[in-house]
């Protein structure tokens, strides 16, 4: 089995308790990604099972939320495909400080690389194109 979580930074989660989860997340699952500016809630299992919804799986607590649930190849595949997630699941390291980079999705102000790897240490500035071999931006 093969585990890709990709979740905000430890400095974007709000309470110290879904850090702490997050840190002892990283010491067992070896593809944890720092993804700055997500959103979307995808779970995939086995590349045979997906759960996609609103709901929150590592900090769920006490709101009313939905998760669908699909099973099959196609689907998981074509999903993970068009999340790049196997492009995006091995962070380089911050070429100044050493730090692993998040990913970082572009913004309508500043869309240009669509994706970069950026270090989170505050201070640091470095930077690095992120956008996947052979991406095509959708035209307008």
């Amino acid at each position: 089995m093969r585990v890709n979580i990709f979740t905000r930074p430890e400095r974007a989660q709000s309470r110290e308790s879904w850090r702490e989860r997050l840190r002892e997340l990283r010491a067992i699952v070896p593809r944890v990604v720092a993804y700055s500016n997500m959103h979307q809630k995808i779970v995939v299992v086995d590349r045979r099972v997906t759960l996609l919804g609103s709901l929150n799986p590592l900090s769920h607590r006490d709101t009313r939320e939905v998760m669908v649930e699909h099973e099959g190849l196609w689907f998981a595949t074509k999903l993970l495909q068009h999340e790049h997630a196997e492009y995006f699941a091995d962070p380089p390291e911050c070429e100044v400080c050493r730090a692993t980079a998040e990913l970082r999705r572009a913004t309508p102000d500043n869309p240009d690389p669509p994706w970069s790897w950026q270090c989170g240490v505050r201070g640091c500035s470095w930077t690095k194109d992120a956008t996947p071999p052979g991406f095509r931006a959708r035209s307008a």
